[in-house]
């Protein structure tokens, strides 16, 4: 049973301000008292605590009627009788905050169109996100300190233009991309995009810096026209990328390209399946890791 916090924009849209339940696992509704859910808040899931409630919607889902003093109270109550129950189950820690250290998953409705900056704010066990959509708007600095957010699924098709590049731009660590059928859960392309580091490096006394870039990863991240990913470019940066990226990381990389061959092509179908050929080893270990049958 899960509670939510929300207010209505100009346009009547509901802006999603915090989650509570019981469950790690998020999964937020499309409408709210009838309002479509359009915005994410900034520090929305984050383990800052920034509403207060008094002033704002209060909306409860799952359980058609919730108990309270012997009585029921229907889902759709609003006003005192809502609200008590609400600050109650709250004092009670029956319910907490869908925040922090305490969410691991989370998926957003397909009506959401933007996420406001730091909305994931040190979400540090938080593994995956779920877009139920392509293209939004993404605010800075999102997903920061998400030490452990190294998953994201798109319910989009990754041959029409998407978000991926803003969520790329915030995340230089190793990091899963998936593309999921709008009408069901398959897979229809995965990628790998590498881990990358950035450093200024002093190179005169008038204090001038010069911006180095280590890793194959950003490049990866540069794949995009127009907001559409490039398979190719994608492809070829896997051959550059043998010198100097780990084993495991190539291994992984050419796994999911060769799992969900979306527009790979001959010659490069060809570099992947030879260089896991090659590293038999890693091959295995991915699939138990990742208990691949």
């Amino acid at each position: 049973m899960d509670w939510f916090w929300y207010r209505l924009d100009e346009t009547g849209s509901a802006v999603l301000l915090r989650a509570f339940g019981t469950q790690p696992v998020v999964f937020l509704p499309e409408r709210l008292d009838g309002h479509p859910v359009a915005e994410i808040s900034e520090y929305c899931f984050s383990e800052k605590e920034k509403y207060t409630g008094e002033e704002d919607f209060i909306f409860l889902t799952a359980e058609e009627v919730v108990q309270k003093d012997e009585k029921e109270i229907p889902v759709r109550a609003s006003g005192e009788e809502r609200r008590s129950c609400f600050f109650q189950l709250l004092k009670e820690k029956k319910i907490c905050a869908l925040a922090g250290d305490f969410i691991t998953d989370v998926t957003l409705s397909s009506t959401v169109k933007r996420i406001g900056a730091l909305a994931f704010y040190q979400c540090r066990h938080l593994e995956s996100i779920t877009f139920s959509f392509g293209e939004f708007e993404l605010g800075g600095d999102a997903f920061m300190n998400c030490r452990s957010l190294r998953r994201f699924y798109f319910h989009a098709s990754p041959q029409k233009p998407t978000a991926l590049r803003q969520v790329l731009a915030q995340q230089s660590v190793e990091t899963e991309c998936y593309f999921l059928s709008p009408e069901d859960e398959t897979v229809m392309a995965a990628f790998l995009f590498p881990e990358y580091s950035e450093r200024y490096d002093l190179i005169g006394p008038a204090h001038i810096f010069e911006l180095n870039i280590e890793g194959e990863g950003f490049r990866a991240r540069q794949c995009f026209e127009n907001g559409v990913f490039l398979f190719s470019k994608y492809d070829r940066i896997f051959l550059q990328a043998v010198d100097t990226e780990e084993t495991g990381t190539l291994c992984s990389m050419a796994v999911l390209r060769l799992t969900y061959p979306m527009e790979l092509a001959k010659e490069e179908k060809k570099a992947y399946r030879t260089y896991l050929l090659s590293h038999l080893e890693y091959f295995f270990d991915w699939i138990i890791k990742e208990r691949e049958l």
